[in-house]
């Protein structure tokens, strides 16, 4: 459950949205993992069964329904800025980005230390292409939680779409170092940032790719050298004398797709008499 729902968009969790920028949430669970202790109030407990209903609303895609619970729980909680959060997110996957703007300011404004409310916030700018207020908004998510990965990732695709080249290469670095798997569906929080997201594929491909080869993963190196090719990237065979290819150039697989001759075996060395 906890996968479903957490956080790209961070529900306790993540959810990508309709442009597949990731959005975040607060990833304190909002299932209970073990039983109640005793003494727990009948309107915690109630509280506790509409965050359920809430969750399993979101997983079935039913967000006005859920919606229509986070408000109900905010009537109660006025100043609970997850839940605040977790509206937005509602609103946000029906394309109500004007609402989910809202909230998520509104959970900036009452927990000055949501990195996941920024985050949220420069989701929608950059569905807007309002690519200068979604980097602002990135940098502040960034500022409250470098631990993030899915932050700077999202920040690198506006970067990307602002032509800040080498901005979106150190962030795409950051991200990777972070979570290998950010760009993956296996990422660790959530949903991943599709190729439609970037105007120029072919570059992020290549991006993604020295990304990769920085942090000594052939395998995914050649995974992304191998889509910026097929995009027809023109500068897909500098990767054969980019530095920060180096610590992958003797892979067979690298050296085979970027047209390299194979590297000489390994002398054999002679085995000792007894």
């Amino acid at each position: 459950m906890k996968k479903v729902l957490m956080a790209f968009v961070i529900l306790s969790a993540t959810v990508a949205t309709p442009a597949q920028q990731v959005l975040s949430d607060s990833i304190s669970d909002s299932m209970p993992d073990a039983p109640q202790a005793v003494g727990v109030t009948a309107e915690n407990s109630a509280r506790d069964t509409l965050l359920d209903r809430a969750a399993l609303d979101m997983i079935h895609k039913d967000y006005a329904s859920a919606a229509e619970i986070y408000r109900r729980l905010l009537r109660d909680t006025p100043n609970d800025s997850i839940i605040w959060n977790r509206l937005g997110i509602a609103y946000h996957q029906q394309s109500l980005l004007g609402d989910a703007l809202k909230c998520y300011e509104r959970a900036t404004k009452v927990d000055k230390k949501n990195g996941d409310g920024w985050n949220n916030v420069g989701t929608v700018y950059f569905q807007e292409k309002k690519y200068a207020k979604a980097i602002r908004a990135y940098k502040k998510a960034i500022a409250l939680d470098s631990s993030r990965a899915t932050f700077y990732a999202n920040i690198g695709i506006a970067y990307l779409n602002s032509k800040k080249v080498p901005e979106a290469q150190d962030s795409f670095r950051a991200a990777v170092r972070l979570d290998p798997d950010v760009f993956t569906q296996n990422a660790s929080f959530g949903t991943v940032l599709q190729d439609r997201t970037v105007q120029n594929r072919g570059v992020f491909f290549f991006m993604m790719a020295k990304s990769y080869a920085v942090n000594g993963n052939a395998e995914r190196c050649v995974y992304y050298l191998r889509k910026s090719r097929d995009e027809g990237y023109a500068d897909f065979s500098k990767a054969s004398t980019d530095p920060m290819f180096s610590g992958v150039l003797n892979n067979p697989s690298v050296r085979e797709l970027l047209g390299l001759p194979a590297l000489p075996s390994p002398p054999m060395t002679p085995s000792k008499g007894i």
